[in-house]
């Protein structure tokens, strides 16, 4: 027989802690909230002047996109998989709510924040991060999913544009591209470096939102048993 409880939602989530949910260990370790602010700054909520429903809060939307780069899910597998799984759910804290942002809310929010640049804000908003727990992005390139404990290392103006090309030069020497390998590699369970974007500037966001989704998971498993920043 199935046990029917009255506490089964409470017992699904102690059972997620204790299989180690990847999301609620971001939760724990990142402040979401003070990205959620970096980012409002640079692409504010709309006013209701006009009226319509009141637009969801920044911090749940900025959650909403890091699951969706964690899962590399489209906007139309977030609508369905945010009321079908507990753990999103719980992570993005819509537990007790009836709504959720459906593919046209997350496109939109997507599209404002284009139009206000804020790509560059999202990036260095999670490096800021990074640097509150005492841990760099290594080598300075946009994409980078190594992060440890080191004195940063930085590449040039024409060197970083090459990167973000995924170009590799015959000059650079063998641990130059052995890191490369590994900053894509590492990348790779989160839908890999290949962009599903219409236009440079959606490639850019979406860049800008993988990158350091992939350096905040990294700074949760180094904060869990990793070594210790000095």
């Amino acid at each position: 027989m199935i046990k029917v409880s009255l506490f089964a939602e409470q017992e699904h989530e102690t059972q997620m802690d204790k299989s180690g949910d990847a999301l609620g260990k971001l939760a724990e370790h990142v402040d979401f909230a003070a990205l959620a602010a970096e980012i409002d700054e640079a692409a504010a909520r709309p006013g209701r002047e006009r009226g319509g429903r009141p637009p969801f809060p920044m911090e749940l939307m900025v959650r909403v996109l890091v699951v969706q780069q964690l899962y590399n899910l489209s906007d139309e597998q977030m609508e369905f998989q945010l009321p079908d799984r507990l753990s999103f759910q719980r992570f993005v804290g819509l537990r007790q709510s009836s709504q959720a942002p459906d593919r046209t809310t997350i496109w939109t929010f997507k599209e404002r924040l284009i139009k206000a640049g804020a790509a560059e804000r999202i990036f260095e908003a999670a490096s800021r991060e990074l640097d509150r727990h005492g841990y760099i992005a290594r080598g300075g390139q946009m994409v980078d999913a190594s992060i440890v404990p080191v004195p940063k290392q930085t590449l040039n103006k024409d060197e970083r544009a090459i990167v973000q090309q995924d170009a590799m030069p015959a000059e650079w020497s063998p641990s130059k591209r052995r890191q490369k390998e590994h900053v894509f590699a590492g990348l790779e369970q989160m839908g890999g470096k290949a962009l599903r974007s219409i236009g440079p500037a959606r490639a850019t966001l979406h860049l800008n939102w993988k990158a350091p989704t992939y350096n905040l998971r990294r700074l949760c498993s180094l904060k869990e048993v990793g070594p210790t920043p000095f």
